[in-house]
């Protein structure tokens, strides 16, 4: 399903792998999958307002504490941390929605409320993109910025770099995601990646002389730390300890509860969303289901603890074996009235 494969699934699709799978998961579901790919402006505002009074909350708690005195149980401090946490990482997830163009159907508008939704995590928009990109293009091969056997050879450095990756990525990241970027971006993307940083510069001046350096501690500094937790998990679970050989095996999904797919703006569904990455998030929780049943095998988990506890295990031998593939012999087939909409 390279060339051919990308005929028969009209919808707009980036290069990545679903032009490297089988053809069967898809059929008789074309029409859906389409329908799957449409935009909802409502429905993606309704998450900008949900992200935005989860952090104006958090940020409610902090300032009653604060305002309170002493007296008051450091519960509220650690509950408006983590709600103001939940919030500001909605809008990382949301960054990463734009970089496939699933925020809005303007593309100025996708672009715009992108890069100014990553200020709030000092980063440019584009210097993240392009390597992003690449990533779904390449995934698991050589091109691919996020596969850590394109960098060392050696296996105890690649599993130190994976621990890494769990511990630190997300600072290790500021540094690295620009500078890749502009080494293998044309003209264009570094012009951009410039305009991007002044921008980000702009927006500081008056943060830093109106906003009080203890208030700005309290509401950004310490839960993006919590927000770079979170982060460094997420990126964690999506390839490490799978097979970038195979195309199913090359990106884990996780299912965890419902609310926690949800606060995570249903980033889990990583195999989903690699098959088809201009599937908006709120879509991928039904293609999640729709699929599942018809893949033959892909690599799944319930945990992100029983993971990272898995891993630690298996880097006493560096034994590399995907945790965990889910195997169906008897996958599910489309129903007969469904095969008339193949495109």
């Amino acid at each position: 399903m390279s060339g051919p494969g990308r005929g028969r699934l009209p919808f707009g699709i980036e290069p990545g792998i679903v032009g490297k799978v089988p053809e069967a998961p898809f059929d008789g579901l074309h029409r859906r999958i389409r329908e799957l790919h449409v935009l909802r402006p409502f429905r993606r505002l309704r998450d900008f307002a949900f992200y935005a009074l989860l952090w104006l909350g958090g940020a409610a708690l902090i300032a009653h504490r604060d305002l309170a005195g002493a007296g008051v149980s450091p519960w509220w401090y650690a509950g408006g941390t983590v709600l103001a946490a939940l919030g500001l990482n909605g809008f990382v997830l949301l960054v990463h929605e734009g970089m496939h163009g699933t925020l809005f159907r303007s593309g100025w508008l996708n672009r715009s409320v992108s890069i100014a939704l990553s200020c709030t995590h000092l980063l440019s928009f584009t210097a993240y993109q392009v390597l992003h990109i690449r990533h779904h293009k390449n995934v698991g091969a050589e091109g691919d910025p996020d596969h850590y056997e394109n960098y060392v050879t050696r296996e105890p450095v690649l599993w130190l770099m994976h621990g890494a990756r769990l511990a630190a990525a997300s600072f290790l990241y500021l540094v690295a995601i620009p500078v890749l970027a502009w080494r293998t971006g044309g003209r264009s993307v570094r012009r951009r990646i410039v305009v991007e940083y002044a921008v980000l510069a702009l927006a500081a001046v008056p943060v830093a002389l109106w906003v009080p350096p203890a208030a700005l501690v309290e509401l950004w500094f310490v839960p993006m730390l919590v927000v770079a937790g979170i982060t460094q998990v997420r990126a964690f679970a999506q390839h490490t300890l799978t097979d970038p050989r195979e195309p199913l095996l090359a990106a884990r999904s996780m299912r965890p509860r419902a609310l926690v797919s949800y606060l995570m703006l249903h980033e889990n569904y990583h195999l989903e969303h690699h098959l088809l990455p201009r599937v908006p998030s709120y879509n991928l929780p039904e293609l999640g289901a729709m699929l599942e049943p018809r893949l033959p095998r892909f690599v799944v988990g319930s945990s992100y603890l029983a993971l990272i506890a898995r891993f630690l295990w298996a880097a006493r031998t560096m034994d590399a074996t995907p945790v965990v593939i889910r195997e169906q012999h008897t996958p599910e087939v489309a129903p007969p009235d469904d095969v008339s909409v193949r495109g």
